[in-house]
């Protein structure tokens, strides 16, 4: 990134699930130009990268952006137990879920209290970093952006229809920020729209970076996240293809916006990398549910809607596949003793 490397941008695409296995049968089964041009023009591949635990995306981009782990950083999952305000914390597992612990308060930990309270302010990211080395950076849609610029998120009207907040929020990220249709970039409208879960989209990550590319303000540093492949991978299982496929369709889309594909790479360093990883879940979901209600009798387990009651004993911090499990009382109730039940 010196003044005498033409190649002084960086684009990282953070492509959410992207394993090697399916990658490789993608490649053999599949046309998909992008990837078979990156892949040949790459000085490195890297197959068996290990993602930071647990692998939730919250964590992960977290980890990236700060170098550390969820113990320093402070945001271990999408849901997970904040001990000093005793009380469960979701960014997003579920609305059901959000909606019993109050749906404003949760969409207020997404949009702000994430990265401006409950990122660790005493460890810095990548973004403040740069920043203090007088290089320009940007977040496209990525969850955890913490960064040194002064921004808003502009919520919809529709949306405030359903949670009292105000119609802008600040927030702090990098100077060059894209998070959905509450903080854009482009002029364009499209792939913004409530039904396109306001922007939170590969059409519109894509979309906005390519209007970077277009009118020649791509910052030192890039991080441009891709989350629609994560949902088919849980639907469809992690050798699902058809996401690679349009990953790929979408990587040609901004690889177009240059003058030429080996113009986008003299110019720019890329990286493409999947974010964390998926097994195999059987197919009969009966059996391959863990009741942990049933597991964790007789202790009294915290309920979603009523909050940490004062006889209560156990809080669980469900995340899909993974759960975190809390004693509100260890020394009477050790950890061990409560991992001890839940042995299947």
């Amino acid at each position: 990134m010196s003044e005498n490397n033409p190649r002084e941008h960086v684009i990282m695409m953070m492509l959410d699930t992207l394993m090697d296995e399916p990658l490789q049968r993608a490649l053999e089964e599949e046309s998909l130009p992008a990837f078979q041009f990156f892949m040949e023009k790459a000085n490195h591949y890297y197959p068996d990268v290990v993602a930071p635990f647990p692998t939730m995306s919250v964590n992960v981009e977290s980890t990236f952006i700060t170098g550390h782990y969820s113990d320093q950083h402070h945001i271990p999952a999408l849901a997970w137990f904040n001990q000093k305000e005793q009380r469960i914390i979701n960014y997003g597992t579920h609305v059901i879920e959000q909606m019993k612990l109050g749906l404003s308060r949760c969409v207020y930990d997404t949009f702000y209290r994430l990265n401006n309270e409950h990122l660790n302010p005493n460890v810095t990211t990548i973004y403040e970093d740069l920043y203090q080395e007088g290089k320009t950076a940007a977040s496209v849609n990525a969850l955890v952006y913490r960064g040194p610029v002064e921004n808003e998120l502009k919520l919809p009207r529709l949306l405030r229809l359903f949670v009292p907040l105000d119609r802008t929020i600040p927030t702090k990220g990098p100077s060059h920020f894209v998070y959905g249709k509450f903080s854009k970039m482009s002029p364009w409208t499209k792939y913004s729209h409530v039904w396109n879960k306001y922007g939170f989209n590969n059409h519109f990550s894509i979309q906005e970076f390519t209007y970077f590319v277009e009118q020649d303000m791509i910052p030192h540093f890039s991080i441009v996240y891709l989350p629609d492949h994560d949902k088919r991978v849980h639907k469809h299982g992690r050798m699902d293809l058809k996401g690679i496929k349009q990953m790929d369709e979408q990587l040609q889309q901004l690889l177009n916006a240059f003058s030429s594909w080996e113009e986008a790479l003299e110019r720019n360093i890329w990286i493409l990398m999947g974010d964390n990883g998926q097994a195999t879940v059987g197919e009969n979901k009966e059996q391959a549910l863990v009741d942990l209600r049933r597991l964790l009798e007789p202790w009294k387990i915290t309920k979603l809607r009523k909050g940490v009651q004062p006889d209560d004993q156990i809080v669980l911090g469900m995340n899909l596949r993974s759960c975190f499990v809390y004693s509100l009382h260890p020394d009477v109730l050790p950890l061990d003793e409560i991992a001890k039940k839940t042995t299947i």
